[in-house]
């Protein structure tokens, strides 16, 4: 499958502010504008890249030459590079504000198992913990990330703290994904960007339970970085600002797909936010091999699942299933316990606390295939908890077909304890409810004009269920096939059930 066009951003200098300088003025500055940026080429700071020989002190020395001088390039010829091996049982500690790494056509490899990233950014000594007392100004292009599961050899490739202002494209992860490993492990991030790369595998051995994101996200408190570093620096920051675009996570070589995004844990009073999720490519991804006899495991797991997020958008993606699975495709969620409020990011003290919801969050042409989801797994789940109530929540112009026809199996779309959710223009095949409208506080939504349909042979009672709690909402204008009712359940005071259209 070929990956999404990226898209291309023209920007332009503006010539009208120089109308107004003197000659000898627009001189000075060009006199002191800076001489271009030094490159640093790993093999001339002692790399082999012969994939045996660690190459690790190489690149921390090229890097540490970047951040003496303030900026430059990291060349990263095309070569193998074994980083980070056991002998050495360090990684390179990318420290270096304005930073451009080049690495098209390098391949990065780790000889075994080892639970720390191979490039990690811990917060910089003397540093105010906060956003970018990492590092600022990252730009990553290319290279290839190369594990081996079989051999117990996990890679995470990028453990980033306290990072601002980061982007990383065009890089390939093979084979690497396994356990608690992640591609991306970031914490008290803000503003990462990570396009068109592909992630391609994961680990399905039956002793592993966990569902390890390829990209996670987390909140700057000690323990909350998988993927290992220094354990000093922490600010209490949760993630922002995060873009994952154009990307395919796709299986390899008889794996499953990555799951691509999430994260765990909240934190009382505070939200991720700005969490973007545009025109990626999902195929047949791990969390849904998550055996049928464990499933607290997966009750909110799900390909992407943002618990407690404020400012989601989740817009043009295709998530396809080809085999069986047990899993939601998206969930967004309340949360309850985590970090208590003020609690010291070096000691964080956890525990219950009054529900949080999330906000914000808007679910838009997506094209969901083949996902036969099973009681209380949901193609799209989008709750509040009891007592609270999400608002902002808009789910539109999604197609989500070929679902599992069984009494029992769950709806494709379910939504609970929201204020005013707009459900419109989804087009839903082949599920034994459409859309379920939960109890609780799902007050004022509006759905409309969605279209329903059943195309087996099954005789199915309803195509959208309302439970009593939902009230003042607007259910019309939707058209359904194959189902014996358009809408069922005991309607709330005022909700308005009228203009629906059944089809045999």
């Amino acid at each position: 499958m070929t990956m999404a066009t990226r898209r291309t951003i023209l920007r332009r200098a503006g010539l009208a502010s120089l109308a107004g300088l003197t000659l000898p003025a627009v001189a000075q500055r060009a006199a002191a504008a800076p001489t271009t940026a030094p490159v640093h080429n790993v093999l001339d700071h002692g790399a082999a890249g012969d994939g045996t020989t660690d190459d690790t002190a190489a690149f921390q020395s090229a890097v540490d030459a970047i951040a003496a001088a303030g900026r430059g390039t990291l060349l990263v010829p095309p070569h193998t590079y074994n980083l980070a091996s056991e002998d050495a049982g360090t990684c390179v500690i990318l420290h270096a504000d304005n930073m451009t790494v080049r690495a098209d056509g390098a391949t990065f490899l780790r000889p075994t198992e080892f639970a720390r990233g191979m490039f990690i950014v811990n917060t910089r000594s003397g540093e105010v913990p906060d956003y970018g007392a990492g590092i600022r100004n990252l730009r990553w292009y290319g290279g290839r990330f190369l594990g081996d599961i079989s051999a117990r050899n996990y890679i995470c490739a990028f453990g980033l703290h306290n990072v601002a202002n980061c982007r990383f494209e065009g890089i390939t992860f093979e084979n690497c994904q396994a356990g608690a490993s992640h591609m991306f492990d970031m914490v008290g991030a803000d503003d990462v960007t990570i396009e068109r790369c592909r992630f391609l595998g994961q680990e399905t051995r039956g002793e592993t339970d966990n569902v390890a994101e390829a990209v996670q996200i987390g909140a700057s408190y000690k323990g909350g970085l998988t993927g290992g570093h220094e354990n000093v620096g922490f600010s209490g920051n949760m993630t922002r600002g995060v873009t994952i675009r154009d990307c395919e996570f796709l299986p390899w070589a008889g794996q499953a797909g990555p799951t691509p995004f999430g994260h765990h844990g909240g934190v009382e009073g505070k939200h991720h936010h700005d969490l973007r999720f545009l025109g990626n490519v999902v195929q047949d991804p791990r969390t849904s091999l998550i055996p049928a006899d464990k499933p607290t495991e997966a009750a909110f797991h799900g390909v992407l699942h943002l618990s407690d997020a404020h400012d989601v958008r989740i817009v043009g993606n295709v998530f396809r299933q080809t085999r069986p699975n047990t899993t939601r495709v998206v969930t967004v969620s309340g949360f309850d316990s985590g970090v208590l409020a003020g609690a010291d990011p070096d000691k964080p003290d956890r525990g219950a606390f009054a529900p949080q919801a999330p906000a914000d969050i808007v679910i838009q042409g997506n094209v969901i295939e083949g996902f036969s989801v099973r009681p209380d797994y949901e193609a799209i789940c989008v709750v509040g908890l009891d007592g609270t109530a999400a608002p902002g929540v808009s789910v539109s112009g999604n197609t989500i077909t070929n679902g599992a026809m069984s009494d029992d199996a769950a709806p494709a779309l379910r939504l609970g304890n929201l204020r005013a959710p707009s459900v419109t223009g989804n087009r839903i095949t082949d599920h034994p409810v459409g859309i379920s409208l939960d109890d609780g506080t799902t007050a004022g939504a509006m759905v409309t004009d969605n279209l329903i349909t059943n195309t087996t042979s099954s005789v199915l009672p309803a195509a959208i269920t309302i439970d009593p709690g939902v009230t003042d909402s607007t259910i019309s204008r939707n058209v359904v096939n194959g189902y014996t009712k358009a809408v069922a359940g005991e309607a709330g005071e005022g909700t308005d059930t009228s203009g629906n259209v059944v089809r045999p």
